[in-house]
């Protein structure tokens, strides 16, 4: 069933509620999640009813060339009021987004440690179940093989189970292979 206008209202809600704990989205995801198969201005008037509403900010993030996209590309991101980021923290929350609702976690069991994604060998995230506390990593594609055998290591010492998204196929398997014990999920986000 497709979204409406005078839905707007509440599917604004959800995505506000959804930024309370996973800090971003894109654009897609919000297509993806809140509008499917809706038109364009819809998505549009559905992100300018949240950035007037002051409960989130939009704003475009150009995502650059890598081994996969050959050329650059801009996606808009809506972002939790208040919240300071690079362009890199941005596309790094919304892989953790994008891996949570894939695994379907609730936000109770979701907590956001570093939302710029960078630097150290602590998680982005934590995630409780069962009680157990897990370490999350988003490796948007990008991390050396050293640094996610170090993250995997301070991991394996710290926490009682680690889990890992990636955007794509080829880069679970390469994350797999150095950190054996991890869960990974392939979470594409744009």
């Amino acid at each position: 069933m497709q979204a409406t206008i005078s839905q707007l209202p509440e599917i604004a809600r959800r995505v506000v509620s959804d930024l309370r704990t996973d800090l971003a989205l894109s654009e897609g995801q919000i297509r993806r999640w809140y509008l499917p198969c809706a038109p364009s201005d819809l998505v549009t008037e559905l992100l300018t009813l949240i950035h007037r509403s002051g409960e989130g900010a939009v704003e475009p993030v150009w995502i650059p060339a890598t081994a996969r996209a050959f050329t650059p590309s801009r996606v808009i991101i809506v972002r939790a009021p208040g919240l300071r980021t690079t362009p890199e923290g941005l596309r790094h929350l919304c892989g953790l987004a994008e891996l949570r609702r894939l695994l379907n976690v609730p936000p109770p069991n979701w907590r956001i440690i570093r939302p710029s994604g960078a630097g150290g060998n602590e998680p982005d995230a934590v995630l409780a179940e069962r009680g157990r506390r897990i370490a999350v990593e988003y490796d948007p594609g990008n991390y050396s093989r050293r640094k996610i055998a170090e993250k995997s290591r301070a991991f394996s010492e710290l926490f009682e189970g680690q889990l890992w998204g990636v955007p794509y196929p080829a880069r679970a398997s390469l994350v797999k292979s150095i950190a054996p014990d991890a869960q990974v999920a392939v979470a594409p986000w744009t």
